[in-house]
């Protein structure tokens, strides 16, 4: 088990999503300085904004890991961080076939797990 203390940094997968937004909101209210991923830049738009005062000061930053699944594809994301919290995950709410989908998110996320 991994042992944090405020003002340790805190990886974030996934940031832009619904739980991970209020992960954040958490992690920087209880005083630890965040890293949150995201696919691309742009979907951290509107958390600068939310929580600009964190991004001003250095305490949130956002890095960009486009396909979850290439090999290596979290080792920059990593490094100099304390703990990860990896919430990221391909499901929405627009599946056609949803039970397809779902197993087919299942090994997605297996996968993505494993990379870390």
């Amino acid at each position: 088990m991994v042992v944090t203390t405020p003002g340790d940094k805190i990886l974030i997968t996934g940031a832009n999503g619904f739980v991970a937004s209020w992960l954040i909101r958490e992690f920087l209210e209880h005083g630890y300085t965040v890293r949150g991923t995201v696919r691309s830049l742009d979907k951290a738009n509107h958390l600068r904004k939310v929580f600009q005062d964190a991004v001003e000061s250095g305490r949130l930053e956002f890095v960009e890991v486009p396909d979850f699944l290439v090999p290596d594809a979290f080792d920059e994301a990593v490094k100099g961080v304390d703990a990860i919290a990896h919430v990221a995950t391909p499901l929405h709410a627009n599946a056609i076939d949803p039970w397809g989908e779902f197993v087919f998110s299942h090994s997605y996320a297996v996968a993505l797990t494993l990379s870390l």
